[in-house]
C-alpha cells in the first residue's frame, strides 16, 4: 500500500507497530490463522526506510501461500484485512513499543560493524 508520510511520526514509529504486530507468527497472529487453515506458511510486513519520502511511503504484505491458498486468496485476504480492522479499532499497546525499543536496543549494542562508507549512506 501507498500510504501518507510517516516522517513527522518517526519518534512514533507507526509502521514499525503495525509490522511487528502483523508479522508476528506466534498464538493470535494472522500467520498462525492461515497456518491452521491451510493458506499459507509465511508472512512478512513492513516498509523500507529508503521507500519513505515526504510525499509517501510504502507497506508492504508478503504472503507465500499454500497450494489451498492459492485456491483461496480470498480466505487470505479476508483473515489479513480482519486483523488490521482489528488494529485500527484497538488503541495501542505499551507492551508493543517497549518490545520494539528492547528488540531496536539489542540490535544496536549487537551490531555488526560497518565500513565507514556505510555510516555516509545513511
Amino acid at each position: 500500500w501507498f500510504l501518507p508520510s510517516m516522517l513527522e511520526h518517526h519518534r512514533a514509529k507507526p509502521a514499525d507497530y503495525v509490522s511487528h504486530l502483523l508479522g508476528h507468527e506466534g498464538r493470535g497472529s494472522v500467520l498462525s490463522a492461515l497456518k491452521a487453515a491451510d493458506l499459507a506458511v509465511e508472512l512478512t510486513a513492513g516498509s523500507e526506510t529508503e521507500d519513505h519520502t515526504t510525499a509517501a511511503m510504502q507497506f508492504a504484505v508478503t504472503i507465500t501461500l499454500t497450494e489451498h491458498g492459492l485456491a483461496r486468496p480470498d480466505d487470505v485476504l479476508c483473515t489479513v484485512f480482519a486483523y488490521l480492522g482489528m488494529l485500527a479499532r484497538m488503541e495501542p499497546e505499551r507492551w508493543v513499543w517497549e518490545e520494539l525499543r528492547d528488540v531496536a536496543a539489542l540490535r544496536f549494542k549487537f551490531q555488526e560493524a560497518e565500513q565507514e562508507i556505510e555510516y555516509t549512506r545513511r
